[in-house]
Parts: C-alpha cells; sequence; structure tokens
C-alpha cells in the first residue's frame, strides 16, 4: 500500500509527519549540547582553561596561539569536526581530541582519594613524569573561606568526584597552573605537603580540639 494512502488512513497529514521528524532531528542537536555530561563520553572530554573562551549570543569561541574555533549550539562547529563540548558548572569541557589539537600536552590528573577515620585526607594522583615542587604547610581553614592551592598545569577529566561528606571540591584550568578551591562544613586544621616517586599532593584536616 503506498505510504500516502497509509497515513490519510491513519489520518496523519503529510505535514504532520514532516513536522514531527523535524522536531525529532532538533531533539537530537539539542541532545547533543546538553550541559548534563553523558556518562558513556566522561573519559573523552576534559577542561579547557577558562582564559581562552568566551560566549556570544549563543555561540562559543575559543581563541589560543592563533588558533580560532567557533561553536554554535545549533549548527555544531564551524571548520572543524569535533563533538561537542559540554558546560558544567560554568566550566566548558571538550573532547580529548580537540584539546590536543590546539596543542595541550599536559600531564592528566589521575584521580582525587578521600578517606576518614580520626583524620580526613585527601589525596590528589599525579603523572609520574610531573614536576611536582617540595611544599609543606600547616594552618587553620574556616567555613568561610576556601582553601587556595595550585599545580602545575594539568588535563583534568570530566567525571571526577569533587563532593565528599565533609569537604568539597573546585578545580579550575589555566593555561600556568592548576587552581584547587577546598570548603569544609567546618573549621578545621590541616597539613598539607608534596610527594614524590610517586608524584602525589596530599591534604590532611582534623577538628580543632582534637589537633595532636
Amino acid at each position: 500500500m503506498p505510504l500516502k494512502r497509509f497515513m490519510e488512513m491513519l489520518g496523519v497529514g503529510w505535514a504532520t509527519l514532516l513536522l514531527s521528524l523535524c522536531l525529532a532531528g532538533t531533539a537530537q542537536v539539542l541532545a547533543q549540547t546538553s550541559q548534563e555530561p553523558n556518562q558513556n563520553l566522561q573519559p573523552n572530554y576534559v577542561q579547557l582553561p577558562a582564559s581562552i573562551v568566551s560566549q556570544d549570543k549563543g555561540q562559543i569561541q575559543i581563541h589560543y596561539k592563533g588558533l580560532e574555533l567557533q561553536y554554535d549550539h545549533y549548527f555544531g562547529w564551524q571548520n572543524a569536526q569535533f563533538k561537542a563540548p559540554l558546560w558544567l558548572e560554568d566550566k566548558l569541557y571538550v573532547p580529548s581530541d580537540l584539546f590536543e589539537f590546539l596543542g595541550f600536552n599536559w600531564p592528566a590528573l589521575k584521580g582525587v582519594r578521600y578517606s576518614q577515620g580520626d583524620k580526613l585526607r585527601l589525596v590528589f594522583d599525579l603523572a609520574d613524569n610531573l614536576e611536582l615542587k617540595d611544599y609543606e604547610e600547616n594552618d587553620t581553614l574556616s567555613v568561610d573561606h576556601a582553601l587556595k592551592l595550585t599545580l602545575p598545569p594539568l588535563e583534568v577529566p570530566l567525571g571526577l568526584g569533587l563532593e565528599f561528606e565533609r569537604l568539597k571540591l573546585d578545580l579550575e584550568v589555566d593555561i600556568a597552573e592548576l587552581k584547587v578551591f577546598i570548603y569544609v562544613q567546618e573549621t578545621l586544621q590541616y597539613h598539607a605537603f608534596s610527594l614524590k616517586e610517586p608524584s602525589r599532593f596530599v591534604i590532611d584536616f582534623w577538628p580543632i580540639a582534637e589537633a595532636p
């Protein structure tokens, strides 16, 4: 039976059919630019330095070392073939091949580990070839301030768990460094220090009343 006759029997006009197809296509495009990260894509996306990103009228511009890329939320990349970027908490994550295309060749942040017992411990697992300077600091962190630390520039993958039971992290990628902000729910003392072989950065926290 011809498709047109079949549609007429169902009471569905060609205009309705075409409208449905257009809406389905639009939904697919919008899904590609969703701010919610796709779990299957997370390992392949990394945070881009905010200093090289700008937005204007629904378009994303990336400017770095003479390279200029532009992404439109409806039409995709102009003159480039990459997957859609992802916005998450005011940070732009791009596919790893685009990150490399821009010329970034940074060691990766392998992960952030958290443990709690007599004290809270955060461990940043770093690349083995990272040149980490000797660092040690002891101080107090209150709830109305953030502990601000800097690490060498690192490739930060999408999907790192940064919220813990009593701590919250915020990582901001910059051209020259990785900015680390740590927030606590109660005033704590801390001891921050670097380790080598393997390269790690560790911060221990404990309540003031229980300070050793």
